[in-house]
């Protein structure tokens, strides 16, 4: 455990822009994953963001193009993912799993931060704010694997070096 937590130290001390870029990715796969059931929101937020005024409703076309709007972004934002890890682990050369980094930071942090806004802690609540957070990880999970075996090549796996 102590060597792992060590490998993610240096990785933020040596990648700090990489590894805060991924950062930022993790915190915004979930919100995009929820454009995606509310496509609604994308609309309020593209409007919001152009400095029109935000509708309160929004028609069948308007919800087909916020559904659309967020697919796209959330594969985008996938392959980014994917893409930073990819040079992430060209720059350290050696393999690292992060995504229990990402489990933490997303399931616990998040779902705190959360209840810490609304004030109170409510079973479906939590469940309904790992759903997100899981995705997330389950993506950076398979996006680590492809990196690596991109990276390293299939089922190799350097271990740091001390």
């Amino acid at each position: 455990m102590n060597e792992w937590l060590g490998s993610v130290v240096e990785v933020t001390r040596r990648t700090p822009g990489l590894a805060l870029s991924i950062v930022l990715v993790w915190f915004a796969l979930p919100f995009i994953t929820q454009m995606i059931v509310h496509p609604d929101d994308v609309i309020r937020l593209q409007n919001y963001i152009e400095g029109n005024p935000v509708p309160r409703t929004v028609g069948a076309q308007q919800m087909s193009v916020g559904f659309l709007s967020a697919v796209v972004l959330i594969v985008g934002l996938a392959g980014l993912l994917l893409g930073l890890l990819t040079v992430l682990y060209h720059r350290l050369r050696f393999a690292l799993t992060i995504w229990p980094v990402a489990a933490f930071a997303l399931g616990v942090v998040g779902n705190l931060v959360w209840y810490q806004i609304l004030g109170y802690v409510d079973t479906p609540g939590i469940i309904i704010g790992f759903v997100p957070a899981g995705a997330t990880i389950i993506w950076q999970r398979a996006a680590e694997g492809w990196a690596q075996d991109f990276v390293f090549g299939r089922g190799q796996r350097p271990a740091r070096g001390y």
